[in-house]
C-alpha cells in the first residue's frame, strides 16, 4: 500500500475511477497504434496519423493516472482532472469517427457517448470530499 494511506480505506468510487481509466487508456492506446499503422502504412495518409498519435498519447496518460488512483498518489487527484479534461476534448474533437467506426454510418452511439460521458463521470467522482481525502492523506 502506498505510503500515508494506512489510517483509511480507499473510497469504492476509487476502484471504479480506476479500472475505468485503464479500460478507456487501453482503448485509446491499441486504437492510436492501429491508427497510425493504418494511417501511415496502407492508406498512405501519414499526416492523418496524427490523430492516432494523439490518441496513444492520451491513452498513456489515462493508464498512468489509473495506477495513481489505485496507488493513492498524492499527484492523481489534480492529474485525474488534467487527463479526464484532455480526454473529453479529445473525445468530442473525434466522436463522428468514433461512431461511425462502430455503428452504421451514423456518426454517434453509445462508444461515442461513452467516450464523452467518461471522463465526467472521473471528475464528478475525483472532486468528493471523501475521495480528496483520500488522495491528501
Amino acid at each position: 500500500m502506498a505510503q500515508g494511506v494506512q489510517n483509511h480505506s480507499r473510497p469504492d468510487s476509487v476502484y471504479v475511477v480506476a479500472i475505468l481509466a485503464s479500460v478507456f487508456g487501453v482503448i485509446l492506446v491499441f486504437g492510436g497504434a492501429s491508427r497510425i499503422i493504418w494511417d501511415s502504412y496502407w492508406n498512405g495518409y501519414p499526416l492523418f496519423a496524427l490523430f492516432g498519435f494523439l490518441s496513444l498519447l492520451v491513452g498513456v496518460l489515462d493508464i498512468v493516472v489509473a495506477y495513481g488512483f489505485y496507488y493513492a498518489g498524492g499527484w492523481a487527484g489534480a492529474m485525474g482532472i488534467v487527463a479526464s479534461l484532455v480526454t473529453a476534448v479529445f473525445s468530442v474533437l473525434t466522436v463522428d469517427e468514433i461512431g461511425r467506426s462502430v455503428s452504421v454510418n451514423v456518426g454517434f452511439s453509445g462508444v461515442s457517448s461513452f467516450a464523452i460521458l467518461y471522463p465526467l463521470a472521473v471528475v464528478y467522482s475525483i472532486t468528493r470530499t471523501n475521495v480528496q481525502y483520500y488522495f491528501s492523506h
